[in-house]
C-alpha cells in the first residue's frame, strides 16, 4: 500500500469513488491518497510513532477543505 501511493490511489480506490471520466479525478485521487497516507501514519507498529487522535483530526480537515478548495476553482 505505502509503496503505491500517491499515483496508485487510481488503481487502489473504490471505484465508486474515483472513476477515470469524473472531471475531478486528479483531485480526488489527491485526498484519497492523502487519506490513505494518514490511515498508513495510524497503523504503525510502534505505538509512539501513530499520529495523536487530535491530530489526525486537524489533518483530515485539512484534506477535506483542500478538496473543497480545488474543487470550487475549477
Amino acid at each position: 500500500m505505502e509503496s503505491s501511493l500517491p499515483k496508485g490511489a487510481i488503481e487502489i480506490a473504490d471505484v465508486d469513488l474515483l472513476r477515470r471520466e469524473d472531471e475531478y479525478i486528479v483531485v480526488k485521487a489527491n485526498c484519497i491518497s492523502s487519506i490513505m497516507e494518514l490511515a498508513l501514519n495510524c497503523s504503525a507498529e510502534l505505538p509512539e510513532e501513530r499520529k495523536d487522535m487530535k491530530d489526525v483530526v486537524v489533518e483530515l480537515k485539512k484534506i477535506k477543505q483542500r478538496l473543497l478548495n480545488n474543487i470550487q476553482h475549477f
